[in-house]
């Protein structure tokens, strides 16, 4: 995980974007990603505006792809640990997500929690049709204190969730990096030995979400190879009782 950070200023302007659609409820969780496209087709490009400063800075060999955000309301439930979509395989080119709250967080509203070098657990590729794993009842976490602007750039598969909200609404940017010039990829179960790679684009991507949560390939994307793959359903949570740092 590396850490970054926004400007006070691009800060307020995040904040006021978002605030400027009026399309969410104050008590339940938004991802925006899931809203309908037209929110993300406005709100993508001036959002990737915003945040290019410090990822240029901090990343200047890296891209912004599928930025969104993340409203959590106030809530005492916590987000489990999972994995996320990766766009890239465990030996192929990096791709990280990032996350930066818009306000200062902590385990009391809404802040990260990591298992840290949970992302060597297996080699699982995770998409709509390559389920993910969600783990309950770990003790040995971090908790991701950070203040308003701050980011965090981790493995897609990194175990991460979120801690209760007791606080106001917590709102967090979110967006892919990718090595410039590098393709996403999108890992498709074709069946239970075997997956399609395929390359997609970020407009496709969210044009086709919701077919390819169900578990459908992506349509009028370039296939690059079927290959062989068997995918891991479940973990041996003795592993996480015995990570090292």
């Amino acid at each position: 995980r590396i850490s970054f950070g926004l400007v006070s200023g691009s800060v307020v302007k995040c904040i006021n974007l978002i605030f400027g659609f009026k399309f969410f409820s104050s008590n339940k969780p938004l991802f925006c990603r899931f809203s309908t496209l037209s929110i993300f087709s406005s709100i993508k490009s001036p959002l990737s505006y915003i945040l290019k400063t410090a990822v240029n800075k901090a990343y200047p060999g890296f891209s912004i792809y599928c930025c969104s955000f993340i409203i959590k309301p106030q809530t005492d439930q916590t987000l489990s640990f999972h994995q996320d979509w990766n766009y890239a395989s465990a030996n192929d080119h990096p791709t990280y997500t990032v996350w930066i709250p818009l306000s200062s967080v902590n385990m009391n509203n809404g802040a990260l929690k990591i298992i840290e070098n949970s992302q060597t657990i297996n080699n699982n590729n995770y998409s709509g049709s390559l389920n993910a794993i969600r783990v309950e009842n770990v003790s040995d976490f971090i908790t991701i204190n950070m203040e308003k602007g701050e980011g965090i750039a981790f493995n897609p598969l990194l175990f991460h969730g979120s801690h209760k909200n007791e606080g106001g609404l917590r709102i967090a940017v979110t967006f892919i990096l990718k090595p410039k010039g590098q393709p996403l990829k999108y890992f498709h179960k074709l069946n239970e030995s075997q997956v399609q790679v395929y390359e997609i684009n970020e407009d496709v991507f969210f044009t086709q979400l919701k077919d390819l949560s169900k578990g459908l390939a992506p349509l009028e994307c370039k296939l690059l190879e079927t290959t062989n793959y068997k995918h891991s359903d479940s973990i041996d949570l003795t592993f996480f009782q015995n990570i090292k740092d």
